[in-house]
C-alpha cells in the first residue's frame, strides 16, 4: 500500500489514521493499493500535476513483480489532464487490471484519470465530473475570468439561432466586442484544450475498450463528458455515470 499526496496540500485526517483505513481496504479488496489525494479544503487547494509522476513510479516499483492487479484510490478536484494521462499510462504499462476507487470526488482531470481503469468503484455518495477544460484569462481591468471553449460556442449559437443575427456588419460588431474581452489566441487555446481533453479521455478509454464497438463507445463517452454538461461543476453521480456507459463496478 502506498500513499501519494499532492505537494500543495494535506488532508485533515492524520497520516497514521489514514494508513489504517487504507490497510483495511487493501485487505478487504485483496490487492495492492495506491492512494492519490490532493487537498480539497477551501483556501488550501491543490491540483493533480506532474510532480506526482516520480512518486507513482516509486510506488509502482514497490509492488511485487508478479502482481498484475492494482487499486488506485483517488480524491481530487482535478488539475492537468496531461498529468492524468501520464500517470494512468504508467499504471497501465505495469498492470493488466486497474480499478479506480472514488470515495467522494474525482473531478475534471481526476475523472480523466479514472477513464483509464477497467472499472471505477464509486461510493454511493461519490461524484465524477465533466472533462471540459477551464481557461483563466486576465481582463483589461485586471480581473481574472475563467471560461471554457463551450462558453464561446454557446454564445455564438445564441446569436445565430436565438437572436438570429445574420447581417454581416452586426455579426462583425458582436465578434469584435467578444474579442475585446477575450484575446482570439486565448479562444484558440481554449478550443485546443477542449480537443485535447476529449482526445486524452478517448485514448484512456481505448486502453480497455477494444474492437470497433469499443472504440466507438470510447469516443462517445469522451465527447459526452466534454460537451453535454452545462457547468464544469456539474456532478456526475453514480447513476449518471452508468447512464454515460462508464465502466462502473457493481454496488
Amino acid at each position: 500500500m502506498a500513499v501519494v499526496e499532492g505537494s500543495q496540500g494535506r488532508n485533515v485526517m492524520d497520516l497514521k489514521s489514514r494508513i489504517e483505513h487504507y490497510q483495511a481496504l487493501e485487505k478487504y479488496r485483496g490487492k495492492p493499493l495506491i492512494v492519490y489525494a490532493t487537498s480539497t479544503r477551501p483556501g488550501v487547494g491543490a491540483q493533480m500535476a506532474g510532480d506526482a509522476v516520480r512518486e507513482f513510479i516509486d510506488q509502482i516499483e514497490e509492488v511485487s513483480p508478479g502482481e498484475k492487479d492494482i487499486d488506485i484510490l483517488i480524491h481530487s478536484t482535478g488539475g492537468d489532464p496531461l498529468a492524468a494521462w501520464k500517470l494512468m499510462s504508467l499504471v497501465r504499462e505495469r498492470f493488466s487490471n486497474v480499478s479506480v476507487l472514488v470515495p467522494y470526488m474525482a473531478f475534471s482531470a481526476a475523472t480523466i484519470f479514472a477513464l483509464g481503469a477497467n472499472e471505477i468503484v464509486m461510493h454511493p455518495n461519490a461524484s465524477l465530473g465533466p472533462i471540459d477544460p477551464q481557461i483563466t484569462v486576465k481582463l483589461p481591468d485586471g480581473k481574472a475570468r475563467s471560461f471554457a471553449y463551450e462558453d464561446v460556442a454557446s454564445f455564438l449559437r445564441f446569436l445565430y439561432e436565438e437572436v438570429k443575427i445574420t447581417d454581416q456588419p452586426h455579426t462583425a460588431s458582436v465578434v469584435d466586442r467578444l474579442f475585446s474581452a477575450v484575446d482570439p489566441v486565448v479562444v484558440g487555446a481554449a478550443r485546443r484544450a477542449s480537443e485535447l481533453s476529449s482526445s486524452v479521455g478517448e485514448r484512456l478509454l481505448s486502453m480497455h475498450m477494444t474492437g470497433a464497438d469499443g472504440q466507438q463507445k470510447a469516443k462517445k463517452i469522451a465527447t459526452d463528458l466534454n460537451k453535454s454538461f452545462f457547468a464544469h461543476a456539474d456532478a456526475v453521480s453514480l447513476t449518471r455515470a452508468r447512464e454515460l456507459k462508464l465502466q462502473i463496478a457493481e454496488d
